[in-house]
């Protein structure tokens, strides 16, 4: 197993076993069988680094495969990604806006230092998880709403949309 396979498989097996989901056999390598990971509602796509950064970055050509795949197989798409560390502390995901009902969100309008690209979205992990706390609501789920070509996504810590999941889907 080459060093870039084993860290995506660290993290696949990691958020699978977090959010009590399914790992996608072949992590979506075979036809038919897209994404990483996986719920009834959910198809998820994973992304991590070999070494550990600063930052957490999003790439559109990851969100644009999720979300297409997601919604050919109806279920919503999201896509998570990490520091290199492949810790769920350490792993943010990106998910539509619409996900959430408006009544019980905080929106945070933008992270410091961030950076959209065209064809990422980089942000330092440090500032977002400071920003993060400073701007969570008791009983609201505080989300960094991020609009990318017209898209409204929500961009959140793993441990928050785990939190969500069991609220809202049991």
């Amino acid at each position: 197993m080459s060093n870039n396979k084993y860290y995506s498989n660290r993290q696949e097996t990691m958020i699978a076993k977090y959010l009590g989901w399914n790992q996608v056999v072949g992590s979506g390598s075979r036809p038919f069988t897209p994404g990483d990971v996986g719920s009834y509602q959910w198809l998820g796509e994973c992304k991590t680094h070999d070494t550990e950064k600063k930052n957490i970055a999003f790439l559109k050509k990851h969100w644009l495969k999720i979300s297409e795949e997601a919604y050919a197989k109806h279920r919503r798409p999201i896509l998570f990604t990490d520091n290199g560390t492949q810790r769920s502390e350490n792993t943010w995901v990106m998910l539509p806006l619409n996900t959430f009902n408006p009544t019980i969100v905080n929106i945070i309008e933008g992270l410091k230092n961030t950076s959209t690209k065209g064809t990422s979205l980089t942000f330092n992990m440090a500032d977002a998880k400071s920003l993060y706390q400073s701007n969570y609501v008791d009983g609201r789920y505080a989300v960094f709403k991020i609009t990318w070509d017209s898209r409204d996504l929500a961009v959140i810590p793993l441990s928050v949309f785990k939190d969500f999941c069991e609220a809202e889907f049991g």
